[in-house]
């Protein structure tokens, strides 16, 4: 029950680190489709538009994390350990990000617009968005607490946005533009997310090999959390049944269509479904991953 206290007392950060890796990625992801992918204006246009989903995401974990400084006002006296505090690195990191991936948004609804600016100010944001991820990613990498101490952990944060971004960039894309998402790219795509959990699921064992030995002067490891192994196989089980569910939505027949054709708009719409429920479900095994995370918080002094 220790844990468990410690976790749901930091619930607004395993919210943020949850939601705004992944989220953060999947604007990547659709960041670059749009610089260097051959698609149609109107594809692009609203693809574009619901870059708004991902940047959303991002945003809410921010805000959440944003409690956690007692008064938000709070962040702007954080900016002024930039380069010395991780936490310091991080807020800057996720205003420079945020402000590139919002600003860039809001400039898509602009009448007239100059490609080299636009793939200019995509790249940037790709930039952007790699420095937040790491920050985050290392943020946590204090030799203080010596069960978040270890390189296992800035890894895993970053497989957490390879689990939970692609997935979420598809179902973006899907909105945007539901016939130009093809079952191949699907089946890419629940592939790679496949591969990255796997790869988790391994660096997430050999973590717990050393959880085993971590403990401080009146507690261990054990006491927080009984069973890590419990928890890598919910985080399995949970990802794999998204996964099947988008898998399922690359069986749904679909090709360009007008608007009037009730049957592609019907296939179109349970697609969304499944890529809706898949993504919830991987989430689901995000949370779980995170929020055990917090409940491993052990100092080396007397307290956990």
């Amino acid at each position: 029950m220790l844990g468990f206290d410690t976790a749901l007392g930091e619930i607004t950060l395993v919210f943020f680190t949850t939601l705004a890796p992944p989220g953060t990625l999947a604007y990547m992801i659709m960041a670059l489709i749009l610089a260097f992918g051959d698609r149609k204006e109107e594809s692009r246009r609203r693809i574009k538009q619901f870059l708004c989903i991902p940047l959303i995401t991002a945003m809410v974990g921010l805000v959440a994390s944003a409690t956690h400084l007692g008064n938000p006002a709070n962040a702007l006296y954080v900016f002024m350990g930039v380069g010395r505090s991780p936490l310091s690195n991080e807020v800057f990191c996720a205003a420079l990000f945020l402000g590139l991936a919002a600003s860039y948004w809001l400039y898509s609804f602009t009448e007239k617009k100059r490609l080299l600016l636009e793939r200019i100010w995509l790249l940037l944001t790709v930039v952007a968005g790699i420095a937040f991820i790491t920050s985050i990613a290392f943020a946590y990498s204090v030799d203080t607490i010596i069960s978040w101490y270890s390189p296992y952990i800035p890894v895993s944060l970053w497989l957490c946005a390879g689990v939970g971004g692609p997935p979420l960039a598809l179902l973006s894309l899907c909105v945007a533009d539901s016939s130009s998402v093809h079952s191949r790219f699907i089946k890419i795509t629940s592939g790679v997310t496949i591969l990255v959990m796997i790869v988790h699921v391994i660096v997430l064992s050999l973590y717990n090999a050393e959880l085993a030995s971590m403990h401080n002067s009146i507690i261990s490891s054990g006491d927080l959390l009984e069973s890590y192994t419990v928890v890598i196989g919910f985080y399995a089980l949970f990802v794999a049944l998204g996964v099947g569910s988008i898998v399922r939505a690359a069986y749904m027949k679909g090709k360009n269509s007008t608007p009037s054709d009730m049957n592609e708009k019907k296939n179109n719409r349970r697609r969304f479904l499944f890529l809706l429920i898949g993504c919830f479900s991987i989430f689901i095994g995000l949370f779980i991953v995170r929020f055990t995370f917090y409940m491993l918080h052990m100092t080396i002094g007397l307290s956990i």
